[in-house]
């Protein structure tokens, strides 16, 4: 198969999930694979046909969620790394580097953007854009969701929900909340979102301040079986969190 595909990255990747695809009796393969958004503009040369969706929210919600997912965690092990991946800084700026390379892609016509808020408040309407997007049929038998990936909801819950909208405010601590929305301000602002004001303590403010290269440097070596190689993962974060 990788041979038949003509031998490059691109022939390898699409050999292997094109492979796995038939296999399975499907025609269509997805990858979700968050970290490949870095790696969209090859992607996109690679395969001029793929389709992108990109899934936008609040930034202050994604901190809040990235702060109790180790409550996801069944063993002290995992636990303990996902604890150590969380900072308020060092998570502000994940999500702005993130946010920058989806705006670069802004009008693209491989990529569509949906905001988080919107695919839970108005969940039919929004898959069923996404699905013309994609060029596949809508059914409301994809509105039957079993699975999750809340930090928060039961493991056992299922669905749709609303609650996830704005938890932040009770989540996080308002040096948090300031911190996201001072990195993040002007995507915040291109995305739809309005900053909230905050009185923030300026002690716990300026400790985070001290804290977030040590933070930064546990949570690369906390992450070090998936990250891949150090140089390459900075490079392509650090360019991506300076465009503007």
């Amino acid at each position: 198969r990788f041979h038949s595909c003509g031998e490059g990255y691109d022939a390898l990747y699409y050999a292997f999930l094109s492979g796995l695809t038939r296999d399975i009796g499907r025609t269509r393969f997805c990858d979700d694979t968050p970290k490949h958004l870095y790696y969209s503009h090859d992607i996109m040369g690679f395969f001029p046909e793929a389709k992108f969706v990109a899934c936008v929210r609040d930034p202050r919600d994604f901190l809040a969620s990235y702060k109790h997912y180790w409550k996801r965690m069944t063993s002290d092990n995992e636990r303990s790394r996902v604890k150590g991946l969380y900072h308020p800084i060092v998570t502000s700026l994940l999500w702005r580097s993130s946010a920058n390379v989806i705006q670069t892609l802004l009008g693209h016509p491989q990529m569509l953007v949906v905001l988080y808020e919107r695919l839970v408040t108005a969940p039919s309407e929004e898959v069923e854009r996404v699905c013309h997007f994609l060029g596949l049929s809508y059914s409301e038998t994809l509105m039957q969701v079993e699975a999750h990936n809340s930090s928060f909801e039961p493991q056992r819950a299922s669905g749709i929900y609303t609650t996830s909208v704005g938890r932040w405010a009770a989540a996080l601590d308002p040096h948090e909340v300031w911190w996201s929305q001072r990195i993040n301000r002007g995507n915040m602002q291109a995305f739809g979102y309005r900053s909230e004001p905050t009185k923030a303590s300026l002690v716990k403010a300026v400790v985070a301040l001290l804290t977030a290269p040590v933070a930064l440097i546990n949570a690369l070596r906390v992450n070090v079986s998936r990250r891949g190689p150090i140089v390459a993962y900075a490079r392509r974060r650090l360019f991506a969190l300076l465009r503007s």
